[in-house]
């Protein structure tokens, strides 16, 4: 009996071998920093304080494509939600949002 290998399962999982696959998750993990360290400065408007979240979505949205920018989007929400200090203040988690 002659063992074939499985195309089906290896040309599934081709993608992460990819550079393309390296050069995204990258990305996507340096964009989701950007957002961090983006939400962490505030503006003290007088009001209602704002931080530069919406100035690096903002960016991601103008000079990345769609699916880079939504990606690391959520990322970043994942990450907040799972708990990681990333949020703008000190909360993080599912009972912050």
């Amino acid at each position: 009996m002659i063992f074939q290998k499985n195309k089906v399962f290896s040309r599934s999982l081709s993608f992460l071998s990819t550079p393309s696959f390296v050069s995204f998750f990258l990305t996507n993990l340096l964009l989701t920093a950007f957002i961090t360290i983006c939400a962490k400065i505030t503006i003290p408007f007088y009001p209602v304080p704002t931080s530069m979240q919406n100035f690096a979505i903002f960016a991601l949205i103008a000079f990345f494509p769609f699916k880079t920018a939504l990606s690391s989007y959520l990322s970043y929400f994942t990450a907040g939600l799972c708990g990681l200090p990333v949020f703008a203040g000190a909360g993080a988690g599912p009972l912050y949002l």
